[in-house]
């Protein structure tokens, strides 16, 4: 799931289905490797998003392309954005004065949201992989 997390990012968020047979493995995984493994997961799945924003992004210097990274914050999430103060003007428009006082009548041009959206199911898929190869390694 997508929500907007401030200073154009998108965080990240993966609900864990397996059943009793996941529960079982993960609890048997001191909690600091479950937590790295866990981490590890969302950062695959985020790279797919991080790649697939960065080919979608407008190109005018390259900077909001280059820009584009994901993150490890606190609580077992990720997050893929930028810190470029004009990618939340790029990604949902923008009309209007800005702080500095200069005037936009700019479009929105979305390539973070859409680069999420379109690439659901793979994300979901390469964490899923990517969780069960770790437990299977740690708690065989």
């Amino acid at each position: 799931d997508a929500a907007e997390c401030g200073k154009g990012r998108v965080r990240l968020s993966v609900e864990i289905r397996g059943g009793k047979e996941l529960t079982r493995r993960l609890q048997r995984l001191p909690s600091a490797v479950a937590g790295r493994k866990i981490v590890a997961a969302l950062r695959a799945g985020a790279m797919i998003v991080e790649n697939a924003a960065k080919r979608k992004a407008p190109v005018k210097t390259g900077n909001l392309r280059r820009s584009i990274h994901t993150e490890e914050l606190p609580g077992n999430t990720v997050a893929v954005g930028t810190d470029v103060e004009y990618a939340r003007r790029i990604e949902f428009g923008f009309v209007g004065r800005d702080s500095l006082g200069r005037r936009y009548s700019q479009s929105p041009r979305p390539y973070l949201r859409p680069a999420l959206e379109e690439n659901k199911g793979w994300v979901q898929r390469t964490f899923a992989r990517a969780i069960w190869d770790s437990i299977r390694h740690e708690a065989a």
